[in-house]
């Protein structure tokens, strides 16, 4: 594989010398895959990204002093979304996610003035309004069957509730399902659960946690990284989760959180197709 040197990194003006960072763009969304205290580590991975056809660059997010590469710049949410799926369908590297620069400025529309029309009067029209689905009942309906039949000390699997590499915010892909979880315990009143965090491994390592100030559970604001253990991290994800069901109006009485770190694997953590399988939340019913 070609090389892919700092000084051609440094050519292709990610550190631009007079607009600053590039996280400091408002209202853009940066495709992020590695996040190092080590500018050396950074470029190892910007070196191997462009195997897959992708384009990295490296920029450092100041406050947490960590150098971020990511892959894909936009204005658009949903492209970098679309494009973070794609990446992690595709590509090795499963834990990328969308990190949002500041928002933007408040787009103002000139006023448009008209020139006054004559009005003529029509006869009413009737149109039918159309039946719209109650999104809650839509939403609990997968989960709702999953977990129909299981009994107190049973549990299931939350496939798709991520969370943003090395931290405890939920990833957007995890926006569907975890709104799920809360529309099933919105609509069955006695049930009770214990969330279950597990990683992938029981490496030490930096975590990075939410502010918990912060009512967007899905934004990558930290109020502050610290050396833990995976145990530490699992926990601290199951209560994000549990967190996010307080503030949606559900009582922490119904909620129990237990870390496991990785001790707890699906499968061996150097089986390179299935090992991040072993990230993952589990819902053990404990009383319906």
């Amino acid at each position: 594989m070609s090389g892919f040197p700092l000084s051609q990194i440094l050519a292709q003006e990610i550190y631009p010398a007079e607009s600053g960072s590039a996280f400091e763009q408002k209202g853009s969304h940066f495709v992020i895959i590695g996040a190092f205290q080590s500018l050396g580590n950074a470029n190892k991975l910007a070196n191997e990204v462009v195997a897959y056809s992708l384009q990295p660059k490296i920029d450092m997010n100041s406050p947490l002093r960590l150098y971020y590469v990511y892959v894909f710049a936009s204005t658009d949410k949903e492209a970098a979304v679309n494009e973070t799926l794609r990446i992690r369908s595709e590509t090795p590297y499963k834990d990328a996610w969308v990190f949002h620069g500041p928002p933007a400025d408040p787009v103002v529309e000139p006023e448009v003035v008209q020139e006054e029309e004559e009005v003529i009067p029509e006869e009413p029209v009737v149109v039918e309004t159309p039946q719209i689905e109650e999104p809650l009942e839509e939403a609990i309906r997968t989960l709702k069957d999953e977990i129909a039949n299981l009994k107190p000390g049973q549990s299931v699997n939350l496939n798709n509730i991520h969370f943003l590499p090395d931290s405890d915010i939920l990833d957007e892909a995890a926006q569907e399902e975890v709104r799920e979880l809360l529309a099933v315990m919105l609509s069955n009143p006695n049930l009770k659960i214990r969330i279950h965090g597990h990683t992938n491994g029981n490496d030490a390592g930096i975590i990075r946690q939410r502010d918990p100030n912060n009512p967007d559970f899905f934004e990558d604001r930290v109020q502050k990284s610290s050396r833990g253990s995976a145990k530490q991290l699992s926990e601290l994800r199951a209560k994000t989760v549990s967190d996010f069901l307080t503030t949606n109006g559900i009582d922490p009485k119904r909620m129990k959180i237990k870390g496991w770190g990785g001790k707890k694997p699906l499968f061996k953590t150097n089986d390179s197709q299935n090992s991040m399988k072993n990230l993952r939340v589990e819902i053990e019913v404990t009383e319906v």
